[in-house]
């Protein structure tokens, strides 16, 4: 694992910049950095074999650094493949956004806005599966008769980049 932190640490230097330093007060701001790498760069770096054994970019510094920065597979400028339509990770999507956006009490949903979403990094895995947040949102909050017509039209009907 010593291994696997240095190559990282050496890769982030080469992608990010020779400022880039994971260790100290400020390692949240460095280790978010790579949500803007993607699988190629880090191939490209001689880390084939590392991704390989982890199976996607998000999965290895989870394991590298997952101490000390809880990585969040949907923010991910290349979310691993199928990460988007993994209910749990919907599931987590939603647990966080309602932390960063003050969301109290589970009818709050109706009143949020994918622009708000998109602010917390969180409208990419509700555009690409609005159906999945219906489904989520149900499994969550079983005893809330939700409407997933609503749901659907509200969470779908933008795109983002």
């Amino acid at each position: 694992m010593r291994n696997q932190r240095a190559f990282l640490d050496d890769a982030g230097k080469k992608l990010f910049g020779h400022n880039y330093s994971p260790q100290g007060s400020s390692s949240n701001d460095y280790l978010s950095l790579w949500y803007t790498a993607s699988h190629e760069q880090l191939v490209d770096l001689g880390g084939a074999s590392l991704l390989k054994k982890y199976g996607s970019l998000a999965k290895l510094l989870g394991a590298v650094y997952g101490n000390e920065f809880d990585f969040l597979p949907w923010k991910f400028a290349s979310a691993p493949r199928g990460v988007l339509g993994d209910l749990e990770v919907v599931k987590d999507a939603i647990k966080k956004a309602e932390q960063e956006l003050g969301i109290t009490e589970p009818l709050d949903w109706y009143r949020i806005s994918m622009g708000q979403l998109n602010t917390i990094d969180a409208a990419k895995v509700v555009a690409r599966r609005a159906s999945t947040l219906a489904a989520a949102l149900k499994e969550l909050y079983p005893s809330i008769s939700w409407d997933e017509t609503v749901l659907k039209k509200k969470f779908s009907s933008i795109r983002t980049s």
